[in-house]
């Protein structure tokens, strides 16, 4: 039989048994670790009302932001005018003038002026100027140089004019677009556009423009000469 020291190990029984040496409620551990921007297109632009400019930026974190750090002065955006930045419960915004909810959260909206010329496919650079922390206290301290934002803002089509007894409409769109996907251009087809007729039983016939892609301006052919209560018809991209 071989015998040794008492070297303190406890059975099992012990351990389950015995007293937990962190108390009743366990141990709460402090966050010191400093929020991030989020992996995946944490800065995006936003055009909120439809009409083809930018009105916001979408800033996500890794975590719940203070928003009482914010502030219009807490992130620039070139080319812009910042008019509010505030914390979103989900960074969603209907309106081009919306202010972030104020909840913390890890979505930052900053609010800028609209430009008085379309520019969905801009992607300006953000730049933070003010201090940001989280809700635990540990700051942001990223974002110190300018940092290009990733287009979101969707196209949109501005304008369909056509004229009285012609069969030929000319589009314009904010933005230059295309036909296919995202990861395969392609001209764009009449199958691109839906047309509500007005007075004339009409449909898209044809693309006049040669160029069919890339293009802020397209001109398409109906399939019937307009008259003057088509032209107040509804035409979707």
């Amino acid at each position: 039989m071989f015998k040794g020291k008492s070297c303190g190990v406890k059975s099992l029984q012990d351990f389950f048994l015995g007293t937990n040496p962190f108390g009743v409620g366990g141990v709460t551990v402090a966050d010191k670790i400093a929020p991030k921007l989020a992996s995946t297109d944490p800065i995006q632009t936003v055009d909120a009302d439809g009409n083809g400019k930018i009105d916001h930026i979408r800033i996500e974190f890794t975590e719940a932001i203070d928003n009482n750090y914010l502030s219009a002065t807490t992130f620039s955006v070139a080319g812009y005018t910042v008019t509010a930045a505030a914390t979103d419960t989900d960074g969603a915004v209907a309106t081009a003038t919306a202010k972030g909810d104020g909840t913390n959260s890890k979505y930052v909206l900053l609010t800028v002026a609209e430009k008085t010329t379309p520019d969905t496919d801009a992607t300006p650079n953000v730049q933070r100027v003010g201090t940001v922390k989280d809700v635990n206290g540990n700051e942001f301290t990223g974002l110190t140089a300018a940092t290009a934002s990733v287009d979101k803002a969707a196209p949109v089509l501005l304008s369909a004019v056509g004229a009285n007894g012609s069969d030929e409409v000319t589009l314009t769109f904010s933005e230059p677009v295309y036909g296919g996907t995202a990861s395969a251009l392609a001209d764009l087809a009449t199958s691109d556009f839906t047309f509500t007729a007005g007075a004339t039983v009409a449909t898209i016939d044809s693309i006049v423009s040669t160029t069919k892609q890339g293009v802020t301006s397209l001109v398409i052919k109906m399939s019937a000469a307009l008259a003057t209560e088509d032209l107040d018809a509804d035409l979707h991209y």
